[in-house]
């Protein structure tokens, strides 16, 4: 169901691809995910197969980053429970 995607995205990160989305834009998002299980080489070769470039991964946390579609495509793989924005630190 598309609720269920929509779930595993929290609000900020909804509302950054809605904007990136209404301004067609390819801008590359950063986020942090996590997986029902502990990421190994199958579930990571599932990440990656959406097109996003993954960054980190430790247990069932991993970073990515891609555009809009991609992100969105990252949703939709079974094992991915949670999407968030990243949000930039700046100190």
């Amino acid at each position: 169901s598309d609720s269920g995607k929509q779930q595993k995205m929290d609000a900020p990160l909804q509302q950054k691809l809605v904007e990136t989305e209404k301004n067609n834009s390819a801008e590359i998002i950063k986020v942090l995910g996590k997986c029902q299980n502990p990421i190994n080489e199958d579930i990571r070769n599932q990440l990656v197969a959406s097109g996003a470039t993954i960054g980190t991964v430790t247990g069932k946390i991993f970073t990515a980053s891609g555009t809009s579609g991609q992100l969105r495509k990252l949703a939709e793989i079974e094992e991915v429970s949670h999407l968030a924005l990243s949000i930039e630190r700046k100190y």
